[in-house]
């Protein structure tokens, strides 16, 4: 069988050169957004064109050569003395320690003048402080404590004997509605040495003690729970209310001061903010809510 071969036309020659001319010329974008690069149109670069892979830019830290965080180190000649003498104490703490380290890491002359100076300033400022302080106490005496916390001899004497004479007598009189339980143990060794206190104790303000021998009378230190001998309870009579005075061998100083302000918090006489006030202190600048109070004529 022949096959039988047309000849182009003059069109189709004509579309033939033109495809020609196109192939030979550069393409120049059209206008409008330009198209991202992809995969499949620069997949020829890199290795096959023999172009090295660019490698990427060092990630910025704050860490020092060594791997270690990077610290402060101060220079004094960044800071004139004014600044030291008016800086934040927070702040001047903070310079203060990194002069002392820089004078550690480097102890040179020049790193320890730098650290003594700063402390120098600080000296003087704690100086100017207490001097600003004793005008201010001076010049506004309600808020001086020395006149209810004397510091000298003679005013420590006539506060320590006010305070006895507050004991002595609340003590004295509180013999009548309250007593001691003592619990003791008979193979306890501190027991005999707290026995002879509480002899000289009920001869000096006569009052009631029970004692309780804990290895007879084990249910009775339970409802106290009373674990250690000797220990000592406070009661009142007339109610269910009791208050623990003392664990293990206290002196006599001690047993009467807890009785004292033990008798006046169950009595109502105190609160537990007002434990430690005597009375002699009420409105003072001991007596912790004697400002919230509004001041008597």
């Amino acid at each position: 069988m022949t096959v039988s071969r047309t000849k182009p036309c003059r069109s189709s020659r004509g579309l033939l050169l033109l495809g020609a001319l196109l192939a030979s010329q550069p393409v120049v974008a059209s206008e409008g957004p330009a198209r991202p690069v992809t995969f499949y149109d620069d997949a020829k670069r890199g290795w096959f064109w023999y172009e090295a892979v660019p490698e990427p830019p060092p990630e910025k830290t704050d860490t020092a050569p060594t791997g270690l965080p990077a610290v402060f180190i101060p220079e004094m000649r960044d800071y004139t003395t004014s600044q030291l003498w008016g800086m934040h104490p927070d702040q001047f703490k903070e310079l203060l320690q990194a002069f002392q380290k820089k004078a550690i890491m480097e102890p040179s002359v020049g790193n320890l003048r730098d650290y003594m100076t700063l402390q120098d300033i600080a000296r003087r400022k704690a100086a100017e402080f207490a001097m600003v302080t004793n005008y201010t106490l001076q010049a506004n005496p309600e808020l001086d404590l020395n006149r209810d916390y004397p510091l000298a001899t003679p005013g420590r004497s006539a506060r320590t004997r006010l305070q006895q004479q507050e004991v002595q007598s609340k003590l004295a009189t509180a013999n009548t509605d309250h007593a001691l339980v003592y619990f003791y143990a008979p193979s306890c060794g501190y027991c005999q040495e707290q026995d002879n206190i509480l002899k000289y104790f009920v001869e000096r303000h006569g009052w009631d003690v029970k004692p309780v021998n804990v290895e007879e009378q084990p249910q009775l230190a339970a409802r106290f729970n009373v674990q250690t001998t000797p220990s000592m309870i406070l009661i009142r009579r007339g109610r269910e209310d009791y208050l623990p005075a003392a664990v293990g061998v206290v002196s006599l100083d001690t047993l009467e001061d807890r009785l004292f302000r033990g008798v006046r918090l169950l009595d109502g006489e105190i609160t537990p903010q007002e434990y430690a006030l005597y009375d002699f202190q009420r409105g003072g600048a001991m007596d912790p809510q004697s400002i919230l109070r509004p001041p008597t004529r």
